[in-house]
C-alpha cells in the first residue's frame, strides 16, 4: 500500500461477502482521480477478508487493506468509526467514500463528527463549477439538485448506489497489492448482541426485473 492516499473507500465483508456497491465506489474514485484528485486505496473490514482483498485488488487494479478486528465480523457503528478513524491518522486521505446504504449513512457522519471532518451524503454527481470541485446531490425530495464544495481537509462521502458504473479496462491491469491489518477497534460502549430478522418482506427491489407501482388514481381495487 501507498503510504499516501487521497481517496479512501470504505466497504464491509461479512461471512466473505463484500458490500456490492464496492465497485460503483471505485468508479467514483475514478471520477474524482480524473478531476485532480490523488492516490485512491480501499479498506474492507469484516471476517474472512483476506480472499475478498485479493480479488478485489486483481479486478481493479487498486490497493487494498484488508482489516480484521475484534467487533467487525457483524457491522455496527462504533467499531466501524473507531476502525476507519484510526485508518484517517494513519493516512490523512482528503476523501473518505462509503455507499449510500443504511450502514454508510449512519456511520459516516458519525465517523466526520468524530474526526473533525467534513460531511456529504447521498451524493450523486461529481462537477466542475467556478474552478472548484463540487459535490452534487438532491435537495426538496428531489425537486433540485444541489452543489457543494467542502473547504475541510478531509471530507466523508456516502455514495448513491448505481450512479457510478465501474468498466474494466480493455488492457490487462496489474494487480492492486493487499496488505492484512488486524485492527485494535477500542470498544467501550456498545457491544453486538445478535441480528433479528424482520417479519415483514425485505425484498430488495433494485433485483427485481419487473416493478409495479400503483397510487390513489387507479379508484377501484376492480381497475388493476
Amino acid at each position: 500500500m501507498v503510504d499516501a492516499i487521497d481517496i479512501m473507500l470504505v466497504a464491509a465483508c461479512e461471512k466473505g461477502r463484500v458490500d456490492s456497491e464496492i465497485y460503483d465506489l471505485i468508479a467514483f474514485g475514478q471520477r474524482l482521480q480524473g478531476l485532480g484528485a490523488g492516490p485512491m486505496g480501499i479498506w474492507i473490514l469484516g471476517e474472512d477478508v483476506d480472499g475478498v482483498a485479493q480479488d478485489i485488488a486483481h479486478g481493479s487494479g487498486v490497493s487494498v487493506s484488508a482489516v480484521h478486528g475484534r467487533g467487525l465480523s457483524h457491522y455496527f457503528n462504533e467499531a466501524f468509526s473507531s476502525v476507519i478513524a484510526q485508518e484517517i491518522d494513519a493516512v490523512h486521505p482528503t476523501f473518505v467514500c462509503a455507499a449510500h446504504t443504511s450502514r454508510g449513512w449512519e456511520w459516516a457522519p458519525a465517523l466526520a463528527a468524530r474526526t473533525g471532518a467534513g460531511c456529504l451524503c447521498g451524493v450523486d454527481g461529481l462537477v466542475e463549477f467556478k474552478g472548484r470541485l463540487c459535490f452534487q446531490r438532491e435537495l426538496y425530495g428531489g425537486k433540485v439538485k444541489g452543489l457543494y464544495a467542502s473547504g475541510a481537509a478531509t471530507t466523508v462521502i456516502t455514495v448513491q448506489p448505481g450512479i457510478f458504473k465501474f468498466e474494466s479496462p480493455a488492457e490487462t491491469l496489474s494487480p492492486g497489492s493487499v496488505i492484512l491489518k488486524n485492527a485494535e477497534d477500542r470498544l467501550g460502549r456498545t457491544r453486538y448482541l445478535g441480528l433479528k430478522q424482520s417479519e415483514t418482506d425485505t425484498s430488495d427491489i433494485t433485483a427485481a426485473n419487473i416493478i409495479v407501482a400503483v397510487g390513489n388514481g387507479i379508484g377501484d381495487q376492480e381497475n388493476m
